[in-house]
């Protein structure tokens, strides 16, 4: 093995404040190591290339230590020879203000098991890691301190990475494109703090393992966003505090988008394309009022739920072109608030023929608890069935079956009609309107219970 040590140490005396120093270090072959450690104000650059072309190598290791103010530091490895290659490791660990880390692993093929890892103490500091092609590889970042900035990429498969941040104005991205990443260890941001901005997009299908991403805001006005493409997806993004904005989108099949937020005037959106999906919204605490949660499905046999507590909020739920949808509202516990469903019509319908609106064997069921509640319920196609259930005073209860003409032709023609539907329409206690229309076909049904 050959193992090639720098240990620089600088002690600061008055007279050498100012002092700045510099390492730089290269090395190619089998099975390296590199170890630089200052103290100040100082600059490492290492450089690994592994040339073995049998297996199995060695790994290389690579490690810089710096502390002080106003340091950065540079690791690239690469490995050049043929596939099998294992677990190489870069760490930049920096204590001290205003650090920079940058750190690259390439390693093509199948070669796997690269990790790379920063971890940084202090103010102002910018970290951002790479790591380019081969499988089951890792990086991860650590950052204790105030206006950090981040920035992961990753070209590879069957990969995860991960984003700790505790403290204010942090900006955290990971981008990852290959397929089946974060099956086993995840792509995780954590921000716990003030103002922060999480973005997490990793592309490319899975052949049989789950996709996991997941978002963890604690603190003041946060924004995340999470976009997957391909199928087995599951997305969490949880939030617990004021102010905060959620959207997830993900397109393919069987995948799964899961939002909480707890605090002040949230917002969450979800967009899924494809079939056999399932999304949730969930919006809670005492504290919470003028909330707003919207999901979009395209396809069939897609999952849709929303629920919202205490006041003045609002729920969306889109389920177009596509069969045997499922839509569940529940607004508890509080007044003012509006739940509107709509299943098989385009909110943007000119343009589409009547084919293209419609949505059969579907179900929608929307349950408010409280006062002055407001429910629409749109369902276009055959064997739809809608729930409404208010209990409280002064709620209003809209559902609509088919359309009263098809799209491009006057109101005397036939209706886009709707065929073996049903409307249940329950409303307890005083002031309560309830409104139901159907449109052609045969066999609907429509029940309406009002009770003191």
């Amino acid at each position: 093995m050959k193992q090639l040590t720098f240990i620089l140490s600088i002690l600061f005396f008055a007279s050498f404040s100012f002092a700045q120093n510099t390492a730089t270090t290269s090395q190619t072959g089998d099975n390296g190591q590199i170890t630089v450690d200052q103290t100040g104000s100082n600059t490492a650059n290492v450089t690994q290339v592994e040339t073995a072309t049998s297996t199995p190598v060695g790994q290389q290791i690579a490690d810089v230590k710096q502390n002080g103010t106003g340091n950065n530091a540079t690791i690239h490895q690469t490995e050049t020879g043929g596939g099998g290659h294992v677990t190489n490791n870069a760490t930049v660990d920096q204590d001290g203000a205003d650090n920079t880390v940058n750190q690259t692993t390439y390693a093509p093929g199948s070669n796997s098991g690269q990790n790379v890892w920063a971890k940084q103490v202090g103010s102002q500091n910018v970290s951002t890691q790479s790591i380019m092609a081969g499988h089951t590889d890792s990086y991860k970042t650590d950052i204790l301190g105030d206006e950090n900035v981040t920035n992961q990429t990753m070209s590879a498969s069957h990969s995860h990475g991960n984003i700790d941040i505790v403290g204010n104005k942090n900006n955290s991205v990971q981008n990852l494109t290959g397929a089946n990443h974060g099956y086993s260890g995840g792509i995780n941001i954590n921000q716990h703090g003030n103002e922060n901005n999480a973005t997490q997009i990793f592309s490319g299908g899975g052949s049989g393992d789950v996709q996991r991403g997941d978002i963890w805001q604690e603190g003041d006005l946060n924004d995340a966003t999470q976009n997957s493409n391909g199928k087995a997806s599951d997305l969490d993004i949880n939030q617990y505090g004021d102010n905060n904005k959620a959207e997830q989108s993900a397109d393919g099949y069987g995948n799964t988008a899961k939002s909480t937020q707890q605090g002040d005037f949230n917002q969450a959106y979800t967009d899924q394309q494809g079939d056999d999906n399932n999304a949730t919204i969930t919006q809670q605490g005492s504290d919470v009022f003028n909330n707003y949660a919207e999901i979009n499905q395209f396809g069939n046999s897609n999952n849709a739920g929303i629920t919202q507590s205490t006041d003045g909020n609002a729920a969306y739920a889109d389920q177009l072109n596509g069969d045997n949808n499922t839509i569940t509202i529940s607004q508890s516990a509080g007044n003012a608030n509006e739940a509107y469903v709509n299943q098989g019509m385009l909110t943007d319908f000119y343009g589409y023929t009547s084919s293209e609106l419609t949505g059969n064997n579907s179900s929608a069921i929307v349950t408010q608890v409280g006062a002055a509640n407001m429910a629409s319920s749109e369902q276009y196609g055959e064997a739809n069935i809608a729930n409404i259930s208010q209990t409280g005073n002064n709620n209003t209860a809209y559902s609509y079956e088919g359309w009263p003409m098809v799209l491009g032709e006057t109101a005397t023609t036939s209706a886009l009609s709707v065929t073996n539907s049903s409307v249940s329409i329950d409303q307890t206690s005083d002031g309560n309107d309830a409104r139901a229309w159907q449109y052609g076909g045969n066999n609907d049904h429509v029940t309406i219970k009002q009770s003191d």
